[in-house]
């Protein structure tokens, strides 16, 4: 339809009331129908029509203009031309020649073929406009997520949406080396199989299956019949899949996701493209009903989506490392701090539990003024970390003052010992001032006294 509208016209279906053979417009491929029957089914026929409108039909005229646009009314007299008025395009009132009649309903097919084109290409580029903008606004929330599991989910998702695919799995490469050997199921999704086993044994990368090829080539794989390879195909298709989940794999769309290095990081696989989004491709008879291949539009937003989830996996990937080295860096910390203070070791990691085990508790909570207070799996762990942390001061704390193990440090202590020194010596200058023999025993009582005091205190 989107092609030559002389050509086209010929598709066209001319409408009246009532019908009767198309001597007059022979434009239309066989004879008028009925519009009773156009009517019914609200001009969603997806084909273009004609409608010859004359004074009998002019109780309808309401119903005839809420018709679709690229239904061309065509006005028979002048009573329904008064009564269509801008709505009828073209009229054919007051013409008598057959052969005019034939070049005015073939200018009305022409012109229906051409509204029914435009409106298809304004419907296409809204919606590839849709996708775009879909695709942008995913992209950005893709780049800033750092769940790894949400991250698999939601490019699982939005390439299911966005190629109307009944399925979609995730595969991931088995390591981060330029070239991984083999392919685990990272996360799948399908409309139809409900128990999927996530389980499944690795996928090696080679011609032994489609998934491996793609992978092996790094490059894009569009298959309109998985049972219906092409003759020079390197790769072959194991229908233990379907045999298993009782299911009908008819088109696929297998997409290598490659970072900016040009490494693997994994595969995206999309099956069974569907006319109908609730339709379940329990087997040939679903497939053959409902499964369409897939066009340019899927494959470049698939593509699209490819090289934003490999980026946006690498980020969480390296993500992921800084986040195991801030958490070694945190338990070195606190070993360091317990052997910096021992008789105070373990300290750290039970305020650690504590604090998540409240925070927990806060969220358990139905009633009270923190029942609205909940903690995402960032800020608990930002939580823990806070809690190790908290007596990280330690390590920059003298050890005499932080450990305690004696009441006063040195330089204290050598005060109260000079003290001791100097009541001694006060006590022997006045023994020697007083002269006094009977003073010996006195004085010898007196340091007695003094050395055990000492002792006290010491």
């Amino acid at each position: 339809m989107a092609g030559d509208p002389r050509r086209s016209a010929f598709a066209c279906r001319v409408y009246r009331n009532p019908p009767s053979l198309a001597t007059d417009a022979d434009a239309a491929d066989d004879a008028s129908n009925s519009v009773d029957e156009l009517l019914a089914s609200g001009s969603n026929t997806g084909v273009p029509a004609v409608v010859i409108v004359d004074e009998s039909m002019l109780d309808r005229v309401d119903q005839l203009r809420r018709l679709a646009r690229h239904v061309v009314l065509v006005s028979a007299d002048a009573q329904a031309e008064s009564a269509l008025g801008e709505r009828a395009i073209i009229s054919i009132a007051g013409i008598s020649s057959p052969a005019v009649h034939h070049r005015l309903l073939a200018a009305a097919c022409e012109l229906s073929c051409a509204l029914l084109s435009a409106t298809r290409r304004r419907r296409d580029l809204a919606r590839a406009r849709r996708d775009l903008r879909e695709l942008n606004r995913l992209g950005m929330s893709l780049m800033l997520e750092r769940d790894r599991e949400q991250l698999l989910r939601e490019i699982v998702e939005l390439g299911k949406r966005v190629t109307e695919s009944d399925g979609v799995g995730l595969l991931l490469g088995d390591s981060d080396d330029d070239a991984p050997t083999t392919l685990h199921l990272a996360h799948v999704d399908f409309d139809t199989i409900q128990n999927f086993d996530i389980g499944l044994p690795p996928l090696p990368v080679d011609d032994s299956s489609i998934v491996g090829h793609a992978a092996m080539t790094k490059k894009l794989v569009v298959i309109d019949d998985a049972y219906n390879l092409p003759a020079d195909a390197s790769f072959v298709m194991d229908p233990r899949f379907d045999e298993k989940y009782r299911y009908r794999r008819r088109s696929m769309l297998i997409v290598p996701l490659v970072d900016h290095r040009d490494r693997l990081v994994g595969v995206l696989i999309f099956v069974n493209r569907k006319s109908d989004p609730r339709a379940q491709i329990t087997g040939k008879e679903a497939a053959d009903r409902y499964v369409l291949p897939y066009t340019t539009r899927e494959v470049e937003l698939a593509r699209s989506l490819a090289s934003q989830a490999a980026i946006s996996i690498e980020n969480a990937r390296l993500y992921a490392r800084i986040e195991r080295m801030l958490e070694s860096f945190v338990k070195a910390s606190v070993t360091a701090i317990d052997q910096r203070d021992p008789t105070t070791a373990g300290h750290s990691l039970r305020v650690a539990t504590l604090s998540i085990g409240l925070a927990e508790a806060v969220e358990r909570a139905g009633g009270g003024r923190y029942r609205h207070m909940h903690f995402t799996r960032k800020q608990l762990r930002e939580l823990r970390f806070a809690a190790l942390l908290h007596d990280f001061g330690k390590v920059a704390v003298r050890e005499d003052v932080l450990i305690k193990s004696k009441k006063l440090p040195p330089l204290l202590w050598e005060r109260i010992d000079a003290r001791f020194d100097l009541i001694r010596r006060t006590l022997e200058l006045e023994h020697c001032r007083s002269n006094s023999s009977d003073g010996e025993s006195e004085l010898a009582s007196a340091l007695d006294e003094l050395r055990r005091m000492r002792e006290i205190v010491r």
